[in-house]
């Protein structure tokens, strides 16, 4: 569900949608898009493997289908945007320049959870 609370993320940037802001004027999905990442960071060992049998259970339904889409979209390469949202949400908001290790947040992580071949 977080990857397509994720997504809504990028259905704002390219205005399908109304942005939903706080009352500083922060982008409020934008959290999401990091929290993803924090998400999957942490999950244990059991955790991925119990995820990764769920997502093999419902491969061929249609909301799994359609959220596999959004995080390749969202997440699928070093530079997508929401690969690089995340670092720009950890500056912003944490004050930090976040190093990403893209293959075990996407590779071993998130692309296992979701069974994204």
């Amino acid at each position: 569900m977080k990857v397509r609370a994720a997504y809504d993320w990028i259905r704002e940037r390219k205005g399908l949608i109304e942005p939903k802001l706080t009352s500083e004027g922060d982008a409020i999905r934008l959290k999401h898009v990091y929290d993803v990442y924090v998400l999957t960071a942490m999950l244990t060992q059991e955790e991925l493997i119990q995820a990764a049998s769920l997502a093999k259970k419902y491969t061929d339904h249609e909301e799994a289908i359609k959220t596999r889409k959004q995080a390749v979209e969202l997440y699928g390469r070093v530079d997508a945007e929401g690969t690089q949202a995340i670092k720009a949400y950890s500056r912003r908001f944490m004050g930090t320049d976040l190093t990403i290790d893209y293959d075990l947040f996407w590779t071993e992580g998130l692309q296992v959870v979701l069974g994204i071949d």
